[in-house]
């Protein structure tokens, strides 16, 4: 039980250093733009990317209580 709250923690602090540093970026804009034509760049990749990654784990991670849950069943009966 305390190896799992161990890594809850451990994951939380890992997340919220990595979205800190994330968010800690500044995008410096291009130098041969023509004034009044701002550069049209969004954010758009980097937030996708984790979120399909978070997903992936955390169904990875169900996937395996599953499996392990019915284990378990099997050795009971």
């Amino acid at each position: 039980m305390k190896t799992k709250s161990i890594r809850t923690i451990l994951f939380a602090v890992s997340f919220a250093l990595s979205i800190l540093s994330a968010s800690a970026q500044k995008n410096k804009p291009p130098k041969n733009v023509p004034p009044g034509n701002p550069p049209k760049n969004a954010p758009f990749d980097g937030g996708i990317t984790f979120l399909v990654g978070a997903g992936m784990a955390y169904a990875l991670k169900m996937a395996f209580d599953t499996k392990k849950k019915s284990i378990h069943n099997e050795n009971i009966n």
